[in-house]
Protein backbone atom coordinates (compact mmCIF):
# COMPACT_ATOMS: atom_id res chain seq x y z
CA UNK A 1 0.00 0.00 0.00
CA UNK A 2 2.89 2.36 0.70
CA UNK A 3 4.11 1.91 -2.88
CA UNK A 4 0.71 3.02 -4.18
CA UNK A 5 1.02 6.32 -2.31
CA UNK A 6 4.13 7.13 -4.37
CA UNK A 7 2.77 6.00 -7.76
CA UNK A 8 2.05 8.82 -10.25
CA UNK A 9 -0.66 6.83 -12.06
CA UNK A 10 -2.91 6.52 -8.99
CA UNK A 11 -5.64 9.11 -8.40
CA UNK A 12 -4.98 11.85 -5.89
CA UNK A 13 -7.96 10.73 -3.79
CA UNK A 14 -6.48 7.25 -3.29
CA UNK A 15 -3.01 8.65 -2.61
CA UNK A 16 -4.51 11.04 -0.06
CA UNK A 17 -6.30 8.28 1.86
CA UNK A 18 -3.18 6.14 2.00
CA UNK A 19 -0.90 9.05 2.97
CA UNK A 20 -3.35 10.02 5.73
CA UNK A 21 -3.10 6.53 7.22
CA UNK A 22 0.70 6.56 6.92
CA UNK A 23 0.83 9.88 8.78
CA UNK A 24 -1.50 8.52 11.48
CA UNK A 25 0.83 5.55 11.93
CA UNK A 26 3.75 7.93 12.42
CA UNK A 27 1.72 9.80 15.08
CA UNK A 28 0.80 6.46 16.76
CA UNK A 29 -2.94 6.97 16.08
CA UNK A 30 -3.22 3.86 13.88
CA UNK A 31 -1.31 0.60 13.51
CA UNK A 32 -2.09 -0.43 9.91
CA UNK A 33 -2.83 1.14 6.54
CA UNK A 34 -6.45 0.61 5.51
CA UNK A 35 -7.64 -0.29 2.03
CA UNK A 36 -9.41 2.77 0.54
CA UNK A 37 -13.21 2.73 0.48
CA UNK A 38 -14.69 1.06 -2.61
CA UNK A 39 -11.50 -0.90 -3.31
CA UNK A 40 -10.12 -4.33 -2.42
CA UNK A 41 -6.69 -5.92 -2.46
CA UNK A 42 -7.24 -8.59 -5.11
CA UNK A 43 -4.77 -11.31 -6.00
CA UNK A 44 -3.63 -11.49 -9.60
CA UNK A 45 -4.90 -14.36 -11.72
CA UNK A 46 -2.80 -17.44 -11.16
CA UNK A 47 -1.51 -16.01 -7.86
CA UNK A 48 -4.55 -16.78 -5.68
CA UNK A 49 -4.26 -16.97 -1.91
CA UNK A 50 -5.36 -20.60 -1.92
CA UNK A 51 -2.16 -21.37 -3.85
CA UNK A 52 -0.11 -19.94 -1.01
CA UNK A 53 0.51 -16.41 -2.31
CA UNK A 54 0.46 -13.42 0.02
CA UNK A 55 -0.51 -9.78 -0.39
CA UNK A 56 2.74 -9.04 -2.24
CA UNK A 57 1.04 -10.67 -5.25
CA UNK A 58 -2.09 -8.51 -5.04
CA UNK A 59 -3.23 -5.26 -6.59
CA UNK A 60 -5.65 -2.53 -5.56
CA UNK A 61 -8.85 -3.09 -7.52
CA UNK A 62 -12.33 -1.55 -7.62
CA UNK A 63 -14.90 -3.82 -5.95
CA UNK A 64 -17.07 -4.06 -9.08
CA UNK A 65 -14.25 -5.27 -11.34
CA UNK A 66 -13.14 -7.76 -8.68
CA UNK A 67 -16.63 -9.26 -8.55
CA UNK A 68 -16.67 -9.44 -12.35
CA UNK A 69 -13.35 -11.29 -12.26
CA UNK A 70 -14.86 -13.92 -9.94
CA UNK A 71 -17.92 -14.18 -12.17
CA UNK A 72 -15.75 -15.45 -15.02
CA UNK A 73 -13.37 -17.65 -13.04
CA UNK A 74 -16.06 -19.49 -11.03
CA UNK A 75 -15.30 -17.63 -7.79
CA UNK A 76 -11.59 -18.38 -8.00
CA UNK A 77 -12.03 -22.12 -8.55
CA UNK A 78 -11.00 -22.17 -12.21
CA UNK A 79 -7.38 -23.22 -12.48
Amino acid sequence: MKDIAKDDKVSSALKGEIKRDINQIKRKKRSTVRVPQGHVLAHRRGKEARKGNGYADSDLQVVKSHKTQHKYDNNGKKR
